[in-house]
């Protein structure tokens, strides 16, 4: 009745930018779609924060349509009217299912399927509406007969469609309550409860993406735990198969959501980093391919946003590709030249290839940019890097880690409720 309550509402922004957010503050924004949103205001609410929605555009819908005075007989005067305010309608709906979120496109939903109905009785008075529902295939005499048939027949309709949404919804639902236990033992540090419950959230919404994603997440998580961990030399044998079975729930997981939505970035990101997780707990034997083409899949997907041109450059880097990564560090870098991690990884490319003055020159122009002032952490570093050029590489103990911090998102940020 009341939902998983407020303080377990977390909205994880959809992919839904153009392209030319790059040029405003605001490029690293993924927004809800309207159904989404709706979905989320039901978990978090309940049944009572649906029905305040409702109620809430109800009032201001009536309220409208009363000081318009929509409902005088002028309004509509022609059946092409009543068919234009129809397909207006139909076209609003489909196009909240993929416009960000406005409460302002919910009520102008409203306000059209209120002027369709006032304008359609204004055109079929009462008296002749049911006259005017019967089926073609019946003759003059059997009219009423067929009026009660297609009344029963929408009856049905109408219930059938109620009774499979209701179990839809529910299903789903009951995927979003295990996950949301999932994510409480993951931050309890109870792995096994954490992807038993994953996975019984996949059994009920195996359709989610994000559902899918968890599940692979946790699930390389506790690979890596145990991978990474101590083993007694008697229980290897059953290590390695607890620690193979996990990478492949992992993989079968993120690849379901990749397949589920093939241009969802978050999909994208997140088989990228459970592959370079894999990759790296295995010694760089496996899935180094597969984290290759996820990096580049996430830039076709989401071509605007200089992070994952940073994660490729860095993993290029990782791998002696150094060339490839100064291309992908420098597209970075003229996405965005005033952000921090693309500037920097670039800057430690250049002075890791001795090229002083190049980079001397990348820091000097940056730090002229208006937006960056010299007593930000940014400036400092700019400074502190134009006094020591040629000690700020990849390879050295703190500028790789100060880059990761900023750009490549942990498992667990990727951990999220839709």
């Amino acid at each position: 009745m009341f939902g998983a309550g407020p303080q377990t509402f977390s909205v994880a922004f959809s992919n839904f930018k153009p392209i030319e957010f790059n040029n405003n503050d605001f490029w690293n924004l993924r927004f809800n779609s309207s159904a989404q949103e709706i979905f989320n205001i039901v978990q978090a609410t309940g049944l009572l924060g649906l029905t305040a929605l409702v109620w809430l555009i109800g009032s201001v819908t009536r309220v409208v349509v009363t000081e318009t005075r929509l409902l005088r007989k002028e309004s509509v005067r022609s059946r092409y009217e009543l068919v234009a305010i129809g397909a207006t309608l139909i076209f609003v709906f489909l196009l909240l299912f993929v416009i960000p979120f406005q409460a302002l496109g919910w009520i102008t939903l409203f306000l059209l399927l209120a002027m369709f109905v006032a304008s359609y009785y204004h055109l079929y008075p009462k008296e002749q509406g049911l006259n005017n529902i019967v089926l073609s295939s019946f003759s003059e005499t059997d009219k009423k007969k067929g009026t009660v048939f297609v009344a029963k027949l929408a009856a049905l309709s109408m219930v059938l469609f109620v009774v499979a949404f209701a179990w839809m919804f529910a299903r789903r639902y009951s995927a979003d309550i295990e996950l949301r236990q999932s994510l409480g033992y993951l931050q309890s540090g109870n792995l096994q409860e954490a992807i038993r419950h994953a996975q019984l959230a996949t059994t009920y919404a195996p359709d989610q993406a994000y559902i899918q994603r968890n599940l692979a997440i946790i699930s390389v998580r506790y690979a890596d735990l145990i991978a990474t961990s101590e083993t007694d030399e008697a229980n290897i044998d059953q290590t390695l198969q607890l620690v193979e079975g996990l990478i492949r729930q992992s993989v079968y997981s993120i690849q379901t959501a990749v397949t589920l939505n093939p241009f969802d970035v978050e999909s994208q990101e997140s088989a990228a980093q459970i592959y370079a997780t894999i990759f790296n707990f295995t010694n760089n034997t496996r899935y180094g391919n597969e984290t290759l083409a996820s990096l580049r899949n996430s830039i076709t997907v989401e071509p605007f946003n200089p992070n994952h041109f940073v994660n490729l450059g860095l993993f290029l880097y990782r791998n002696g590709k150094t060339s490839e990564a100064e291309v992908a560090l420098r597209n970075a870098y003229n996405l965005r030249p005033d952000y921090s991690a693309s500037v920097l990884t670039l800057g430690s490319i250049l002075e890791e290839k001795e090229d002083k003055t190049e980079a001397e020159d990348l820091y000097n122009a940056v730090l002229a940019f208006p937006n960056i002032s010299e007593d930000s952490e940014f400036g400092k570093e700019l400074r502190r890097r134009l006094t020591t050029l040629g000690d700020n590489t990849l390879g050295g103990s703190s500028s790789e880690s100060n880059i990761q911090e900023q750009v490549i998102p942990s498992e667990e940020s990727n951990l999220e409720l839709e």
